[in-house]
C-alpha cells in the first residue's frame, strides 16, 4: 500500500500479486490490486479485480461503489 500511496502503481502491483499468489481468497488485495490498475489506466483489469473482490464477499459494499465509479 505505501507504494500505491507514493504514486508507484507498477511497483504496488507487483506487490498486491505476490500477496494474492499467498492468499487468493483476500478480499482486500483485490481491491487494492483493483484499484492500483485504476491509477495505471488499466480498467479492464481493475473491473477484473473488483469482481474478484465482490465475488469473494457481495456483502461488502466497498468494491461495489468501486466498480460503479469506474464504470
Amino acid at each position: 500500500m505505501i507504494a500505491l500511496g507514493d504514486n508507484d502503481p507498477a511497483r504496488a502491483i507487483t506487490h498486491f500479486e505476490r500477496a494474492l499468489a499467498l492468499n487468493a481468497r483476500s478480499y482486500r488485495t483485490n481491491i487494492q490490486l483493483g484499484l492500483a490498475h485504476q491509477a495505471v489506466k488499466n480498467y479492464q483489469k481493475a473491473r477484473e479485480y473488483f469482481n474478484n473482490a465482490i465475488g469473494l464477499d457481495p456483502t461488502r459494499q466497498d468494491a461495489v461503489d468501486y466498480l460503479t465509479r469506474l464504470n
